[in-house]
């Protein structure tokens, strides 16, 4: 109870008690830090104590004793707590002060009943008091108790929640690194809800490489193209929304996909290029197969106007999502063959090549002076590493 006691005092940090159980405490029973100097704590507590001249009398024999001990264990001791259940008066207190600075001890800490008392009353000693005393709390004592600690106890209890619902996502994560690898998703989202018309024609291509491999790398490729249904409506036409997902690999060579989905929708916010794969038929036959993978993702410059983010859904985990702030981009067509769904160019539009923005070039020294940055972007690849993070799992859909 007294380590809970001096616990509340922010001037004190680590401390630990010494055998509380019993044994040999090396002549304490309490050992911190106050302000950066070690401290030694002894608790003297009688039975049944009236503060009658006796009690007070065995009580300063019980600090002189236990101070003396402190110093044959430690000379150099200069702080020094001392923890009694007896009242002692303002002037028995100074005296035991005087008495301790004559020995060396520059910092004196006496926890009397009524201060201890004080303390464990306090809204912050109320838990220490039903602890060590089960002494219940008043309906009074409840309400300051919540309304100074009620918000720190919640938060508590969520972080500790979140705690274990992290490591239960990472345990059914890896369990279902196992499987076989039976569906990719490219996920395209827009500021505001877009019209086929709006959006126009666009190409987007994700090419997953195993750089680990020796060249030719294998590759797992998965794309989408327009495929805009037209509608007759009032005798008007109106196009929908619609693709065609193409999904292929490469070292070894294989068609796994080319499908066209109409939605019927004239509104989108959001767009899954959804394409489904043979494990039989590719170089990534698991989800955990990903793993350490590298992601090359092309897109043409109108498509990229458009969007606020872009990530890659495998199964059903996200492995990567970034909003569009974070892309960096340049011309270049993708470094793989691509099918004849892709190699028309819409509108004329060549493809660019999404990179990440890296942190900025830090400044450098030449001769002595300090140079500016050099003015180049600063580039990183879509890099899949389990080792590093859990991919979060689609929530499923609202009548799934």
């Amino acid at each position: 109870m007294c380590l809970s006691v001096l616990r509340l005092d922010r001037r004190y940090s680590d401390m630990q008690p010494r055998r509380p159980k019993g044994g040999p405490d090396g002549a304490r029973d309490i050992q911190a830090s106050f302000r950066g100097e070690t401290v030694w704590g002894a608790v003297g507590f009688q039975n049944q104590v009236s503060d009658s001249p006796r009690d007070k009398r065995d009580a300063k024999k019980k600090f002189a004793d236990d101070l003396e001990a402190a110093l044959k264990e430690k000379p150099d001791l200069k702080g020094f707590v001392f923890f009694t259940n007896v009242d002692l008066t303002p002037g028995e207190l100074q005296e035991l002060e005087t008495y301790a600075r004559t020995k060396g001890i520059s910092h004196l800490d006496i926890y009397g009943r009524e201060r201890i008392r004080i303390t464990l009353d306090s809204p912050e000693g109320l838990a220490s008091r039903i602890q060590y005393l089960q002494i219940p709390l008043s309906d009074a004592e409840q309400a300051a108790f919540f309304a100074r600690f009620g918000n720190d106890i919640e938060a508590a209890i969520t972080r500790g929640f979140d705690q274990v619902d992290v490591k239960l996502a990472r345990l059914e994560f890896l369990q279902e690194c196992s499987k076989p690898l039976r569906r990719l998703a490219i996920v395209l989202d827009f500021d505001l809800e877009i019209t086929p018309d709006e959006l126009g024609p666009y190409r987007v291509l994700v090419v997953l490489q195993d750089l680990g491999k020796r060249d030719p790398h294998p590759c797992l490729c998965i794309a989408g193209r327009e495929a805009y249904p037209k509608y007759s409506i009032d005798g008007r036409e109106e196009l929908r929304h619609g693709h065609q997902h193409i999904a292929w690999s490469v070292n070894p060579d294989s068609n796994l996909q080319a499908t066209i989905i109409s939605f019927g929708e004239t509104k989108l916010k959001q767009l899954f290029i959804d394409a489904g794969v043979s494990a039989d038929a590719m170089p990534f036959r698991t989800l955990g197969s990903l793993d350490d993978q590298t992601a090359w993702v092309y897109c043409t410059p109108s498509l990229l106007k458009q969007l606020t983010g872009l990530g890659l859904v495998a199964n059903d985990y996200v492995l990567f999502y970034e909003p569009a702030s974070e892309f960096a981009s340049m011309t270049g067509d993708p470094l793989v063959p691509l099918p004849i769904h892709l190699t028309e160019r819409p509108s004329g539009e060549g493809w660019v090549s999404l990179m990440l923005k890296g942190p900025p070039y830090p400044e450098f020294e030449e001769h002595g002076e300090a140079m500016p940055s050099p003015p180049l972007v600063v580039y990183r690849r879509w890099n899949i590493a389990f080792s590093s993070y859990t991919p979060w799992r689609v929530p499923p859909a609202p009548d799934a």
